[in-house]
């Protein structure tokens, strides 16, 4: 006999890949396209640095993405942005 299971739908990790043609519309209201596209490439791993360079934008606006998007979701550092965006289906 198998035992209870836990996981539901809710609990499924959206694609890392940003696509907004599948970005739930709730996503608009709060963060941008941009700063969707940079969440995803920091739940990647990668560095503000490399982000700029994929993304042929500057540091600094890679920084002031960040910043936008951890003040927008009210979010104490990129863990929890991360965190949020995968539960939200950000990401």
């Amino acid at each position: 006999m198998e035992g209870p299971s836990y996981a539901n739908s809710k609990d499924q990790i959206a694609p890392s890949a940003f696509n907004p043609a599948t970005t739930p519309m709730k996503t608009a209201k709060t963060l941008t396209a941009r700063e969707l596209q940079v969440l995803a490439l920091i739940a990647q791993g990668l560095s503000s640095h490399r982000i700029a360079m994929k993304l042929k934008i500057s540091f600094e606006t890679v920084k002031v993405h960040r910043r936008n998007m951890l003040k927008k979701v009210k979010a104490h550092n990129t863990f929890e942005l991360i965190r949020m965006g995968i539960k939200r289906r950000w990401i």
